[in-house]
């Protein structure tokens, strides 16, 4: 906009609208109007430019056409503009720095994106200002840990004796009561572990006092070992424990075989392998025979691993071993062993002497029977297995079984007077186990019967070969020998009649599977 041959001007440009007054004559050539740009600059270079600029685009435009106006309103408009740009200035500066504060602010909110200490950090909040100098940050820093401090304490003064806009007091209260209720289960599960380790503990530490108490030294080969089984929990397994499984546990099951298949209604599963204990002998002794022993030999199978006690005797009913020929007198298994994993042969002999105290231990130690080495075999056959410990070798001799059944025996006399020898093996081992001795268990009468009393009452017998019972009869001529078979199988019972000479006894086996 012009008036008359000079005049006032509106100049529109950069992107805002921009109000000057220019004094320009016909005869001058320009006015220096470099000092009204509304930008402070920071380098006069930069000022000088704008200037310049500014200035040719007047000369091209309005040169020749502007108004004269006298020089002290143009000192005036000068000192006027200078007022408004300096005020534009300062409201520019203030809110960059409150931008920069509400920036700030957000990210010491986020401590993650924080240094370790946030009371040093630059202006910016979060990360480094190279353009400032050591006393100007030092500075910032102290402003900082001020603020923080004033801001803590005016926050603290301002939210006393106030109360949520919505508050609830039911809902605080069951807050409350829940945040105390997870406060005592946290406080009772901490005890519950701190029970738990300390019942641990207490279990490691008499667990280590029985190991200890079965470490022996063998001065013989001048090592360490174990003398009784130890691949348990000692702490709760009770080395002493007999085995509460008895004999024909499943006589009265219906089950079928099928070969080496015993069938359950629609279930079918393979039979286990058992052992036969066939004896059990000194085989050499360092103090001479002949030795009264007694003491204790037990076999543990992987159905329990307790106690069946093969040979029990206390000091005062000792055995007398003649020689090295002689066998121990075997009252057991009660049971049939199971051959799945492994059976232990546990032996704790010792020589009694004339006073208790001088007793001798003869023999301190255990035997491994692994089934897992024995898996492969098909054939049955009998393997004998020495444990050499203090004064003696003690030999075990055991027949594998395959497939086995369990055959318990019990007899009874119908006729005579029966005095001699009972006992069985099958047909593929030939073997014989005394069921009974009259030197040694007599025949005792239990409900008006006349029950032979056996020493050990069952045989693992396998599928498919038979089982032998033989007696053997003294009489006033000799002895009188009879001999009956029995066919396997996995449950019931059979019955025969065995004659010895004038004795006739009924023979009763009460079938059974051993483990399923």
């Amino acid at each position: 906009m012009a008036e008359g041959g000079g005049g006032v001007f509106m100049v529109e440009g950069g992107g805002s609208i921009r109000r000057r007054l220019y004094k320009v004559t016909r005869e001058s050539s320009f006015v220096d109007v470099g000092s009204f740009s509304p930008g402070l600059y920071p380098l006069e270079k930069e000022r000088r430019d704008a200037a310049a600029e500014e200035r040719s685009f007047l000369q091209h435009f309005f040169l020749g056409e502007a108004e004269e106006v006298s020089a002290d309103d143009l000192a005036a408009e000068k000192t006027r503009r200078r007022e408004q740009q300096k005020e534009a200035y300062q409201k520019v500066l203030l809110e960059k720095n409150e931008k920069r504060e509400e920036l700030r602010k957000e990210f010491m909110a986020q401590a993650a994106r924080l240094s370790h200490n946030p009371d040093y950090a630059y202006p910016n909040g979060y990360m480094m200002s190279h353009g400032l100098s050591y006393a100007l940050k030092k500075n910032w820093r102290k402003a900082v840990v001020a603020s923080k401090q004033e801001d803590e304490g005016a926050s603290e003064e301002e939210c006393v004796d106030l109360e949520p806009l919505f508050f609830d007091e039911a809902e605080a209260v069951a807050e409350h009561a829940a945040a105390e209720e997870k406060r005592k289960q946290k406080e009772q599960k901490e005890q519950e572990e701190a029970r738990e380790q300390q019942m641990l503990l207490r279990r490691w530490k008499f667990h280590t006092s029985v190991l200890n108490s079965i470490l022996d030294y063998n001065h013989k080969r001048k090592r360490f070992y174990f003398r009784r089984f130890n691949f348990a929990d000692l702490s709760t397994f009770d080395l002493d424990e007999e085995s509460l499984l008895g004999p024909m546990r499943y006589t009265g099951y219906p089950l079928l075989l099928d070969g080496t298949v015993c069938i359950q209604g629609e279930e079918r599963f393979l039979l286990n392998d058992s052992i036969n204990v066939l004896s059990v002998k000194i085989a050499s002794s360092e103090v001479g025979f002949p030795i009264n022993v007694y003491g204790t030999v037990i076999a543990r199978d992987s159905l329990d691993k307790k106690c069946v006690y093969l040979f029990r005797r206390d000091r005062n009913h000792c055995q007398l071993i003649n020689s090295e020929d002689d066998l121990l007198i075997l009252t057991g298994p009660k049971r049939g062993l199971a051959l799945t994993s492994v059976i232990y042969f546990e032996m704790d002999l010792k020589i009694k002497s004339g006073q208790g105290k001088n007793d001798r231990q003869l023999s301190n130690g255990f035997l491994t029977l692994d089934a897992v080495a024995r898996t492969s075999w098909d054939k049955m056959k009998v393997e004998t297995d020495s444990l050499d410990t203090k004064l003696g070798v003690l030999e075990v001799t055991y027949a594998i079984v395959k497939r086995a059944v369990e055959a318990t025996i019990a007899i009874e006399v119908v006729e005579g007077e029966f005095y001699g020898k009972i006992t069985a093996c099958t047909t593929n081992i030939r073997n014989c186990m005394v069921l009974h001795d009259s030197n040694v268990a007599d025949v005792i009468t239990c409900d008006g019967k006349r029950v032979v009393q056996m020493l050990r009452p069952t045989v693992a017998v396998f599928v498919k070969e038979k089982l032998e019972v033989t007696g053997v009869a003294q009489t006033g001529v000799g002895e009188v020998e009879s001999t009956i078979n029995f066919t396997p199988r996995a449950s019931g019972v059979d019955e025969d009649e065995i004659t010895c000479g004038s004795v006739k006894m009924l023979v009763k086996v009460s079938w059974s599977i051993i483990a399923r």
